[in-house]
C-alpha cells in the first residue's frame, strides 16, 4: 500500500485529495501548522479510516519539525504540497510573512524531501489560482489583465 504524505491537510484542496487519497486505499500522512482551516475532517479520517491515517502538527517554516515528521513516518512514497498561505488582504499588507510561508517553506520541505530520498512531489496551487475563466462571478464584465497580488507570487 502506497503511502502519500499532504502538506496543508486543514485546508480545503489538502482536505478533499487526503480524503480522495484514502477512498482509494493509500495510506496517508497529513501535516499541517494547524493555524487556518478545519481541524473537524482530520478527525472524521482519523475515526473512519484509522490505521490508514495519520496528521502531525508541523510548520514548514521549523525545519526541526518537518525533520521529526519524516523520521517518524517512514516509506513515505510521494509527497503532495497544499500547503501556503492564501489571504489577499494581508499578502498585500504583509508581502514579508508570504514570502517567508510559502517560498521558505517550500524550500525547507524540499530540502527534507531530497534528505529522505522522496522522488514524486506534486506541489499544487490553490483553487483561486487553478481557475480557467479569466472573470469572477464577483467582478462580473471585468477582465483580469494583470496580477499584482503578492500572494500569487510567492506560489
Amino acid at each position: 500500500m502506497k503511502k502519500v504524505l499532504v502538506t496543508g491537510a486543514r485546508g480545503y484542496i489538502g482536505a478533499v485529495a487526503t480524503y480522495l487519497l484514502l477512498q482509494k486505499g493509500y495510506k496517508v500522512v497529513a501535516v499541517d501548522n494547524f493555524f487556518t482551516g478545519y481541524r473537524e475532517p482530520l478527525k472524521k479520517f482519523e475515526s473512519k479510516f484509522k490505521s490508514k491515517f495519520k496528521y502531525h502538527q508541523a510548520d514548514l517554516n521549523d525545519p526541526s519539525s518537518l525533520k521529526k515528521v519524516f523520521s517518524l513516518e517512514e516509506n513515505i512514497d510521494a509527497v503532495l504540497h497544499y500547503a501556503a498561505s492564501c489571504l489577499v488582504n494581508e499578502s498585500m499588507e504583509n508581502p514579508q510573512k508570504y514570502f517567508q510561508n510559502n517560498v521558505v517553506g517550500t524550500h525547507n520541505l524540499l530540502t527534507q524531501i531530497i534528505e529522505s530520498g522522496i522522488n514524486n512531489i506534486v506541489f499544487h496551487q490553490r483553487a483561486l489560482c487553478m481557475a480557467k475563466q479569466s472573470t469572477f462571478q464577483l467582478m462580473r464584465n471585468i477582465r483580469l489583465t494583470r496580477r499584482i497580488r503578492t500572494d500569487l507570487a510567492s506560489e
